[in-house]
């Protein structure tokens, strides 16, 4: 499996916001919060925790996995 490893954390800067590898420094996902009153990226807090946890969901599900 291919993955950007973690931890993913998201940026906000200039109402643009962005999810980043902390290791390599790679933008995964970017979008503009709003633009002429159009919003491209619109994504709850909560759904920014979830996305950013994925490194360490995977690795979780990957670990009881091993121990099944």
């Amino acid at each position: 499996m291919k993955h950007t490893p973690g931890p993913w954390k998201w940026w906000t800067s200039n109402s643009w916001k962005r999810l980043k590898s902390d290791n390599n420094g790679y933008t995964l996902l970017s979008g503009y919060a709003c633009y002429d009153n159009v919003i491209d990226l619109e994504i709850s807090e909560s759904d920014m925790a979830l996305i950013a946890a994925a490194p360490d969901l995977l690795e979780a599900l990957e670990s009881a996995l091993s121990n099944i």
